[in-house]
């Protein structure tokens, strides 16, 4: 038998750190998880199906330091959707690219989204702010006007009147009608 006590202590899965690296990974939908067996059982593919498609560069599986290939969960997600079209009869590079343009969309949507709610979000907070953060208290004279302190916009209206009137002020509050 070998003497435990004599063996230098082994990092292993009951490592506190690393099975918390090791669980994080699976909630990383781009941690390159499963191998091309697995990813194949997960899909209902052969093997070899997966193997065409990174021949075809339309799937390209990151690489293990041995060099097998690894597949994330987001890489299944997009096998899963090319198999659909290959079984639609798509040959694999137009299936491949129609992915793309279904990632490019999906991708496009969500910045759609995430800007309009900045355009909606906190009304409430700046119901007190016009756009380029000038308020509509801001002084239209003054000092603040001509240091271009309350802001681009009144800084612009202070010397196009400035330009007209020959004086500085808000446009139309001092001249004649």
């Amino acid at each position: 038998m070998t003497d435990r006590s004599k063996q230098a202590p082994q990092e292993g899965p009951a490592d506190p750190l690393r099975r918390a690296r090791g669980l994080a990974a699976l909630d990383d939908a781009d941690a390159a998880v499963y191998t091309i067996g697995q990813a194949a059982e997960l899909l209902g593919v052969p093997v070899a199906g997966l193997r065409r498609l990174d021949d075809a560069d339309v799937l390209v599986p990151h690489r293990s330091a041995g060099g097998q290939r690894r597949y994330s969960r987001r890489q299944l997600e997009r096998a899963e959707r090319l198999l659909v079209l290959i079984e639609q009869g798509t040959p694999i590079a137009a299936a491949g690219r129609i992915a793309d343009l279904e990632g490019q969309v999906v991708g496009l949507e969500e910045q759609v989204a995430d800007l309009r709610g900045q355009l909606l979000e906190p009304q409430a907070a700046s119901a007190g702010t016009a756009i380029g953060g000038i308020t509509p208290d801001a002084p239209a004279t003054g000092e603040a006007a001509l240091t271009g302190t309350a802001g681009t916009a009144r800084t612009d209206a202070a010397s196009t009147d400035t330009a007209s009137t020959g004086r500085a002020g808000s446009a139309g509050a001092d001249s004649p009608t």
